[in-house]
């Protein structure tokens, strides 16, 4: 076909598109735009975390720990506030401990009006559950509590203050990873193992081990490393 003859046949074949095809096309473009973009906000869903501390715990271990669950959690937003007071009947002076039924109770009521975000309570006090001489935390539904009262190191290392946040970053994870329905992990060095005591929670690193990552990755959504 000739220069001239395709230039006429452009020519024709423009003349042939209907005049609501130009905008159709358009609207077309801009709703597959906002198709797209809708898909990869679905792919990965932001975890939101309050850290809610209870009385007087030290800000500078919450604020390194709200900084390392950001590390650790790939798209996870964490966000410390104020203090809470400690919840009325919580101490059961037959036992010189505080239940921690009563923090998860509280903390579910703060994060009632948060659609979506996760509520994790840091206390000083020694916390304990029905059956159990102690725990280092617990979980419930979307709130989790920890406690460091038995994570403070016994001896005057010159490490203490590290391992000391280290210790409340493990038991953390461990918690907020029941808040994403994981359960406890067989894997002694995986953060989801159940600590019996202290000895345990120094074993276990502060990540998932590959098979509770990749649950992670599926419940969040994210494609990126469980670090």
């Amino acid at each position: 076909m000739s220069a001239r003859r395709e230039i006429s046949f452009i020519r024709e074949s423009a003349r042939s598109v209907p005049s609501w095809w130009p905008k159709f096309q358009n609207r077309l473009t801009s709703m597959l735009e906002l198709l797209r973009h809708d898909k990869s906000q679905k792919s990965v869903r932001i975890l939101k975390v309050m850290l809610v501390p209870f009385g007087d715990v030290d800000r500078r271990n919450l604020e390194v720990l709200a900084d390392k669950l950001q590390q650790v959690l790939p798209d996870s937003e964490v966000k410390l506030t104020a203090a809470a007071e400690i919840p009325l009947n919580s101490f059961v002076p037959s036992r010189q401990q505080s239940l921690a039924d009563a923090f998860l109770s509280a903390l579910l009521k703060i994060a009632q009006a948060k659609e979506r975000r996760k509520a994790l309570g840091v206390t000083d006090r020694d916390l304990f559950a029905p059956s159990m001489n102690f725990v280092f935390g617990q979980a419930l539904r979307n709130v989790a509590v920890i406690s460091t009262y038995r994570l403070m190191p016994r001896h005057d290392l010159n490490n203490r203050i590290e391992l000391l946040q280290l210790r409340i970053l493990k038991e953390a994870i461990h918690e907020l990873g029941h808040t994403l329905a994981l359960g406890h992990c067989p894997n002694s060095f995986c953060v989801m193992h159940f600590s019996k005591s202290i000895d345990d929670t120094d074993l276990k690193s502060q990540c998932f081990c590959s098979t509770c990552s990749a649950k992670v990755r599926k419940l969040t959504g994210t494609h990126h490393s469980i670090r």
